[in-house]
């Protein structure tokens, strides 16, 4: 968000806040252990689509494609084993992928 905000306004001073990069961290670091654990259902939730969904988009606005691409063929894989896009129907995760 810090980024985003920064490049809205055009501000020069790119610095990293110390803080947030902690969170963020954090944050990719329980993303890693729900992977790789061994809930399946938690690894397909909505709250894990989610955040791999903020991920992709993240990327793609920092214009690293390639990661991108990563996430959403994550994304679309979490998709499938949910059992396509019907499932999330009148949804706003669905309005979010589509996006």
């Amino acid at each position: 968000m810090e980024e985003f905000i920064d490049r809205v306004l055009h501000r020069r001073d790119h610095t990293v806040n110390p803080v947030a990069m902690l969170h963020f961290k954090k944050g990719l670091r329980l993303l890693r252990e729900r992977l790789m654990g061994e809930d399946n259902e938690i690894k397909i939730s909505d709250s894990t689509i989610s955040v791999v969904l903020k991920l992709a988009s993240a990327a793609l606005f920092e214009g690293d494609y390639q990661t991108s691409k990563y996430h959403m063929e994550g994304l679309r894989r979490m998709v499938g084993l949910r059992g396509g896009l019907d499932v999330f129907k009148g949804t706003e995760l669905l309005v979010e992928m589509l996006r």
